[in-house]
């Protein structure tokens, strides 16, 4: 999204040498599938403009073959509680990762206290352009 960190070039750097597992939102059920990328030119626009990979192009994968969870959102606080759309996507995903979960986020995006429900899940850490910040949960 616009105001989020731009994890394109990460993944075209590491798509050939790494496993790669990308959400792909599920509007009918509120949830996040997770498909391995294997080709750059299978993401397409989807949900939000966001890219993807089509259900029908990829092997769906489990929150278990997660080694790093790269997590996303719009404001983050030093406790790693985070305010992404308002969907809840992710914090379905994250309560079943028992990987780390990093958030790559601009200075401006780590402020003091963001508000914090029952079912968030918080990050570990947040790297930002200038520091990495181990979270205090």
């Amino acid at each position: 999204m616009n105001d989020e960190i731009d994890t394109l070039k990460l993944i075209k750097k590491h798509h050939a040498t790494k496993r790669i597992l990308l959400p792909t939102v599920c509007t009918d059920t509120s949830s996040l599938k997770l498909y391995e990328l294997t080709d750059m030119t299978s993401l397409k626009a989807g949900y939000q403009g966001i890219l993807e990979i089509p259900h029908c192009e990829a092997t769906e994968r489990t929150h278990e073959d997660i080694d790093l969870c790269i997590v996303p959102g719009l404001a983050f606080d030093n406790r790693g509680h985070r305010i992404g759309y308002g969907k809840g996507f992710y914090d379905g995903l994250l309560s079943k990762v028992a990987a780390p979960k990093v958030a790559l986020a601009y200075d401006f995006q780590v402020v003091e206290e963001v508000p914090k429900e029952d079912h968030d899940i918080p990050v570990n850490s947040i790297i930002t352009p200038s520091e990495i910040i181990e979270c205090k949960s």
